[in-house]
């Protein structure tokens, strides 16, 4: 954890991904490396831990904030994306946040716009198209 930035390994990929940590997390994550007992900071019994580990501690929290069922972690991704763009954090610094390589992929996480504002683009293109065929 130098310098605020956690590299973590992403076996699907084979390479490391880093996370920068705000002040908060910082402070969390150095009560954990106190705390910790063995090598690794977030562990089950020692060992890193296994999906299933993870998903049990899902269903805690989820259960905790009373979300619902559907409410699965990349719904977080999506969330976090998108209210990094809407606060105006340039989309290649959201990349490296969320750990995507492309643009497109990256704009799939993100939902900066709603149903309507979709409608009223179509709707003025199709004002646009008729507008040029008069």
């Amino acid at each position: 954890m130098l310098n605020r930035i956690v590299k973590i390994y992403q076996p699907k990929v084979k390479e490391y991904k880093t996370i920068p940590l705000n002040d908060r997390l910082y402070e969390l994550m150095q009560i954990l490396i106190a705390e910790r007992k063995g090598e690794y900071v977030l562990t089950n019994n020692d060992k890193p831990y296994h999906y299933s580990f993870f998903n049990k501690q899902w269903r805690i929290v989820r259960e905790t904030a009373k979300l619902d069922e559907a409410v699965i972690p990349y719904c977080l991704r999506h969330t976090f994306c998108t209210r990094l763009v809407k606060l105006g954090v340039p989309v290649r610094c959201m990349m490296h946040y969320s750990g995507h390589k492309t643009l497109t992929m990256a704009m799939r996480y993100t939902h900066t716009e709603n149903d309507l504002t979709h409608l009223k683009l179509l709707d003025t293109i199709k004002t646009v198209k008729a507008a040029e065929q008069a």
